[in-house]
């Protein structure tokens, strides 16, 4: 259940969320992002779920990584807010996943973790993700953060022409039948 932080949270800030909802409705009901929130403690994700709601975002969840990269596949988020430590599938392996697999290799990665050395950010990075946050965080900044993201990977799509694959250097063109490795033409005959 909610902890009682939680609960004091929600009280606090329930008033304002209606103002804050009643605002926004209308222009985000075409725009609404999907965010997936993936960590195996269940206050943190409420506390999220809760705040990412109230900002207008539709909400999905996970408490372990199995079922995280489920609903990637299945739902296929805007984006992933993603803890490194979970049972039954680490987040490293999530994030290696959901960008080894062409369809979802663009859905775009936060890592939300509590391992702060350098070197797991430098490894979240490199495997993919897209952010890095460490706990404990604020969630003005990660909701700040998260919406910095979207934008980007927002900007990215809007690069991509229809009927166009892109992932990682590889580009294939379905209408010119063309395909480019990092700006190279390929020979497919």
């Amino acid at each position: 259940g909610n902890g009682p932080s939680t609960d004091r949270f929600k009280k606090r800030f329930s008033s304002r969320r209606a103002c804050v909802r009643k605002g926004r409705e209308d222009r985000s009901a075409m725009t609404r992002k999907t965010v997936l929130i993936a960590d195996d403690e269940k206050d943190i994700v409420e506390l999220i779920a809760y705040n990412l709601e109230g900002e207008g975002f539709a909400v999905l969840k996970a408490h372990d990584g199995r079922t995280a990269w489920e609903r990637v596949r299945k739902a296929k988020p805007d984006l992933v807010l993603l803890d490194l430590m979970m049972p039954g599938m680490p987040g490293m392996d999530v994030c290696r996943a959901i960008r080894g697999h062409a369809e979802t290799a663009a859905v775009p990665v936060i890592m939300l973790t509590a391992k702060t050395e350098p070197l797991d950010k430098i490894l979240g990075l490199e495997l993919g993700a897209d952010d890095y946050i460490t706990k404990p965080f604020h969630v003005r900044e990660l909701i700040a953060r998260i919406r910095a993201v979207l934008r980007r990977a927002g900007a990215r799509a809007e690069d991509v022409p229809p009927g166009t694959l892109e992932v990682g250097g590889l580009r294939i063109d379905f209408g010119t039948y063309r395909v480019t490795v990092d700006g190279r033409p390929v020979d497919l005959s």
